[in-house]
Parts: structure tokens; C-alpha cells; sequence
């Protein structure tokens, strides 16, 4: 789990260190086509036609955002990375569905905040050692040199705690809110994103890239919301099931 988290993170600031922001944000849109298909190789479940067709509209969107004349923008390193971090995110849900049950949860108080702060734990020690012997006296070379400049070392630690903390609430909210809540939250979160992209970065966006984007957008909103009824429909086909148990053993007794 700590080396999947880890994994996943560093594609994810490679991906927006390394190119557009605004391209890596709309790639990152396609979570819900490669968390389908890495769930129905693991597990062998088939989703339902209306989550698949909401896969659609999201695989155009972001198609339609990174083509351009005579290139490609999604075979870009940047879009690359982007790619490979959902892969290994969704790797990791699947195995944390796995292990981490909701009994197990309880029994060790592992709530949203305890829960993500112990992956990020588990993933420094996985990152320590490869870091130290992959950088580790370029790395100190270049720290020494950031110590006679304080505003360098106060961005990337404002960097790192605002990246913690992001990630952190996103944690506590799906665990506070209900699911269509959540399917509209992630939705916004991405158009914020890309807003700030463009207004903060100064990044350029074309006609052609706000509409794949905002097409894409569209289904990831679809797929959330499409996850949500068929969870609501399992809930209650269990309910039910578990009621009509408790009446024919009731009856069985009398």
C-alpha cells in the first residue's frame, strides 16, 4: 500500500512539474475509466451500462483537450505520468478494498485523517532510502545552498504542507459527506483546478481545450453519480434481503 501511495503521488507532481498543469489536471479526469477496467481484470466485476457510458464522454473530453495539428499533448511525459498515477492509484483502492475492511477500521480507530496520515508515514520510509541513494549528495549539495536563501525553503515547505493538507481534507470530506456530495465535489475540485491554472499560471487555453475539458468534467460528474445509485440499489437489495432472513426465522420459531 505505501509503495503503491508513494508511487502514485510522485507520478502525480512529476506529471504537473514537468508540463502543463492544466493538461495533467484534465488527463487525471480519466480515473474512472482506468478504475474500472484495473477492477474488472482484479476482481472480475462487470459494471453497470449506465457507468460505462458515462466512460464515454469522458475518453472524448480528454481526447479532444490534448490533440493538436501534428501532435499529440497525451503522449507527452507530463500526460504520461498523469496516466500512470491513476493506474497506480487505482491498483492501490482495489487493495486497500481488500485489506483495509471496515471492521478493521474500527477495531484500529483508522478514521479519514488517521488513515491518511499513516500512508503518508509508510510511504516517507518506502521514499527515504531510494532518495538518499539516487540524490543523496547532490541532494545536500544543493540544500546547502538553500540555506542562504530563506524564501526558497519557505515556498517548498508552504508547497509540501499545502500538497498534505489538499490531499489530507479530501480524505475527511469523503468521509463526511454522502456520495452524491462527493460526486459533485470532485467534479468542482477539477474545474477549480484548472481555473487556477490558467489564472494563476497564466497557462494558455483554446477554445478547443476548454471544451474537451469541460466534456470530460461532465463525465466524470455522470460517473459519479451513476456509481452512487447502484451503491444506494446494493444497500437496499441487502436490507431487504436481511429483513426477509429475519422474518422467516421469526416464523420458523413460531
Amino acid at each position: 500500500m505505501a509503495i503503491l501511495h508513494a508511487t502514485g503521488h510522485m507520478l502525480q507532481v512529476a506529471a504537473a512539474g514537468s508540463g502543463s498543469v492544466f493538461m495533467a489536471n484534465v488527463v487525471k479526469a480519466t480515473e474512472p475509466i482506468i478504475g474500472t477496467l484495473v477492477a474488472v481484470v482484479a476482481t472480475g466485476t462487470t459494471p453497470k451500462l449506465s457507468t460505462t457510458l458515462s466512460l464515454i464522454p469522458i475518453a472524448l473530453g480528454v481526447g479532444i483537450a490534448g490533440y493538436k495539428p501534428g501532435a499529440i499533448e497525451l503522449f507527452s511525459f507530463s500526460s504520461l505520468a498523469s496516466f500512470l498515477s491513476c493506474f497506480v492509484f487505482a491498483l492501490a483502492k482495489v487493495l486497500a478494498k481488500n485489506l483495509m475492511t471496515p471492521q478493521m477500521k474500527r477495531e484500529r480507530r483508522l478514521d479519514a485523517a488517521n488513515n491518511y496520515a499513516l500512508l503518508t508515514c509508510c510511504s516517507t520510509i518506502v521514499l527515504t532510502l531510494p532518495a538518499l541513494l539516487l540524490q543523496g549528495i547532490p541532494a545536500l549539495a544543493t540544500a546547502k545552498k538553500l540555506t542562504q536563501n530563506s524564501s526558497i525553503l519557505r515556498n517548498i515547505f508552504i508547497s509540501g504542507a499545502a500538497y498534505f493538507y489538499s490531499n489530507n481534507c479530501s480524505f475527511q470530506v469523503l468521509d463526511l459527506t454522502g456520495p452524491v456530495t462527493q460526486a459533485v465535489a470532485n467534479a468542482a475540485k477539477r474545474v477549480f483546478v484548472l481555473g487556477a491554472a490558467v489564472i494563476f499560471l497564466g497557462e494558455p487555453i483554446t477554445t478547443q481545450k476548454l471544451f474537451g475539458s469541460a466534456l470530460a468534467l461532465i463525465g466524470v460528474l455522470l460517473y459519479g453519480l451513476s456509481k452512487t445509485n447502484t451503491r444506494e440499489k446494493k444497500s437496499s437489495n441487502t436490507e431487504a434481503k436481511e429483513m426477509s432472513n429475519g422474518n422467516s426465522s421469526s416464523i420458523k420459531r413460531n
